[in-house]
């Protein structure tokens, strides 16, 4: 496994919604290492402001 701390992120996030696994692993990509992520996926887009927001639960 190339990036633990990315796949483990997006096990976390995946219990935690009805996203794809795909969608997921962007954010995890998004949220672990900063990676800029371009979507017109509403719930996706949605998704990663939440996950982004320190205190918010997910």
């Amino acid at each position: 496994m190339e990036k633990p701390e990315v796949f483990f992120k997006a096990l976390e996030y995946f219990g935690n919604t009805s996203l794809d696994f795909v969608d997921i692993l962007l954010c995890a990509y998004h949220t672990v290492e900063g990676q800029e992520v371009f979507s017109f996926d509403q719930k996706l887009i949605q998704f990663m402001q939440r996950a982004n927001q320190p205190s918010a639960p997910i």
